[in-house]
């Protein structure tokens, strides 16, 4: 006559498998987590790196004059008169961050870089020959961006009317 009950075998055998199957989804869970951290850390810096280009191709292509240019730092005038300096800022936290103005507006960053080009394309120092600006982003994770951007003309007198100073195209 058989008893109606679980051996001990059985017992133990379903208890690793239901170890085994409980230690498979726990590291897929936790590979999951790391994935995902992973990927938000990965868009922040990409976001982070879009704020600080953006911000700089637009305000250069904008700026009439460089008041001041070193490896790290860049003062312009712009057309509307404004003038904005961007650098480096150490922020609380001890990490790099892009600054406009003294200001943190995106980061951390581990570098930027500003070279300035004459119309010909060759490299130069001397602020009034500056005709197009090369800045380099590096990021924290060791992606490197870059842009060349050019200085505004002058802008003609004001005649009266409107003034069309800057035409953009977006191909469909």
């Amino acid at each position: 006559m058989r008893s109606k009950g679980l051996t001990f075998i059985e017992v133990m055998v379903a208890i690793f498998i239901l170890g085994l199957i409980v230690l498979f989804l726990s590291n897929l869970f936790t590979k999951s987590l790391d994935l995902f951290f992973g990927k938000s850390e990965e868009n922040e810096i990409f976001s982070n790196a879009q704020i600080i280009l953006d911000r700089l191709a637009r305000d250069i292509r904008q700026g009439r004059e460089i008041l001041y240019m070193s490896t790290n730092t860049l003062t312009i005038n712009l057309s509307t008169g404004v003038t904005h300096t961007y650098s480096i800022v150490v922020g609380a936290d001890g990490k790099k961050y892009f600054a406009l103005d003294g200001q943190i507006l995106a980061g951390p960053i581990e570098n930027i870089t500003f070279t300035g080009t004459r119309l010909d394309n060759t490299y130069t120092s001397n602020l009034r020959e500056i005709r197009f600006i090369i800045f380099t982003l590096t990021m924290t994770n060791g992606m490197k961006y870059s842009g060349n951007v050019g200085l505004r003309a002058d802008l003609p007198t004001n005649l009266g009317g409107v003034v069309i100073t800057e035409i953009m195209y977006v191909p469909p």
